[in-house]
């Protein structure tokens, strides 16, 4: 009994100690029992997600060895080459695009640029150049309309220039860089466009000038084939120097575009080789082309269709409208230098438009022989 009270005695001073370490050790070591056996359930879990992970890598490595044997047995079939087009499948404005063209160009009064693509045939050479055919085209256009006439001239071994007028296309550029639209044209701008013509003249007569024409043509046989108010103003250039030009073809021309009226220039005695053309699709038009034909003095021709399209349909390429022109153009130029006195240009003249044409003589005026072609 004594050693129990006296180790009681050793053991009651520390008791209360030990006690509260025990309960500090106790209180420590709780926590992480606690977290080892929530843990526990979840310990699987993460197992089950690394177990996924491999189980995605091997599907992945699976489908793509599917894939890989899929493309052995199905090989994805190579894009077929692309189909050349034709030349003549193309567009007369992407088969002209595709021939080699000299840029022209002309500083107007005013500040205007006038720019003009000139084309011209092969075999043409500077001991047998090619006459120049001025392309002219209607209000609002550029000379890219002319595309089907173009292709047909060249062929014919005519150079052709394709003329933006001013403010139209590629002219509409003044020398300080800003632009000039026609539809901002005043009364005074309108009156004076004819002039941008008297330039081409000028231009041939200056041989420091003369240098941006190739050897191979021959602007001293420079033409005008022009539309709408292009052949109002083909009209009224030719009057004002006869003597420079040898022809002009003046498709669906009017009284009055926007001021410019050739009909004062028609009246004039002295005019080169014309041919008139017109289409009832536009009475306005149809009647002035007559009125011009009656009131123009020289060697003139007419060719009046029924319902052939207004001035722009003019330009699509009417392939016997065209053929009957480039043959009138070799007749002018052939006659050119002989005077104009005694060219005759055949025509037909139906009784009335809705019938067949069938060859019938209007007689002459003055010593120039004049006849119609009028197609149903």
């Amino acid at each position: 009994m004594l050693m129990p009270r006296r180790a009681l005695q050793f053991v009651a001073p520390v008791l209360p100690k030990a006690l509260a370490l025990l309960l500090w050790l106790g209180m420590g070591l709780l926590p992480v029992v606690l977290l080892s056996g929530c843990a526990l359930p979840f310990a699987p879990a993460a197992v089950s997600a690394e177990g996924d992970e491999a189980g995605d890598e091997a599907a992945d490595e699976e489908a793509a060895a599917e894939d890989e044997a899929g493309d052995e047995e199905t090989p994805v079939a190579p894009k077929p080459p692309k189909k050349r087009v034709a030349v003549h499948q193309l567009t007369p404005q992407k088969q002209l695009s595709r021939l080699p063209h000299t840029t022209l160009s002309w500083q107007l009064e005013g500040g205007l640029v006038m720019k003009g693509q000139l084309f011209v045939p092969q075999g043409a050479t500077p001991s047998r150049p090619a006459s120049v055919a001025v392309l002219l085209h209607s209000l609002a256009g550029t000379g890219l309309n002319w595309a089907p006439w173009a292709l047909q001239l060249l062929q014919a071994h005519h150079a052709v220039l394709l003329l933006d007028l001013p403010g139209h296309g590629q002219s509409n550029t003044l020398l300080d860089g800003s632009t000039l639209s026609w539809r901002l044209f005043d009364a005074k701008q309108w009156h004076t466009l004819p002039k941008a013509l008297t330039t081409l003249w000028v231009d041939v007569q200056h041989p420091a000038v003369r240098k941006q024409w190739p050897a191979t043509t021959a602007p001293q046989h420079l033409g005008f084939v022009g539309a709408g108010l292009g052949a109002n103003l083909a009209l009224i250039e030719a009057a004002a120097h006869p003597e420079a030009y040898r022809f002009v073809v003046a498709l669906a021309p009017t009284l009055n575009t926007k001021g410019v009226a050739p009909l004062l220039a028609a009246a004039v005695d002295a005019h080169p080789p014309t041919l008139f053309v017109a289409s009832s699709t536009e009475p306005d038009s149809y009647a002035a082309t007559q009125q011009l034909f009656r009131v123009m003095g020289g060697t003139k021709s007419l060719r009046l269709y029924k319902e052939l399209g207004a001035a722009e349909e003019l330009l699509d390429g009417y392939a016997p409208l065209q053929q009957a022109t480039l043959a009138w153009l070799g007749t002018a130029l052939q006659h050119g230098d002989t005077g104009h006195a005694n060219m005759a240009v055949e025509a037909t003249h139906p009784a009335h438009p809705a019938h067949s044409p069938h060859p019938a003589s209007l007689g002459t005026h003055g010593a120039h022989a004049t006849k119609v072609a009028h197609h149903g």
